[in-house]
């Protein structure tokens, strides 16, 4: 994804996607997503997306769990 993703709203496409601290598989999970939820994505980095949910909790997920809308 392009740096032209941010500020956009994305749709989580599976259920359950882990919402990290950090872009690394490795790194703590902040919270979970849920399927057809709608996020803001805030910053892109290679296969992750910073995103935030409507309650301001954001994080970083892979960039395959959510697509832009």
């Amino acid at each position: 994804l392009r740096v032209s993703v941010i500020d956009k709203e994305a749709v989580v496409l599976s259920d359950g996607p882990e919402v990290k601290f950090e872009p690394f598989e490795s790194a703590t999970t902040h919270f979970t997503l849920h399927e057809g939820m709608k996020i803001s994505v805030l910053k892109s980095k290679p296969g992750w997306l910073k995103v935030k949910r409507s309650d301001g909790k954001s994080g970083w997920v892979t960039g395959n769990s959510a697509e832009i809308i």
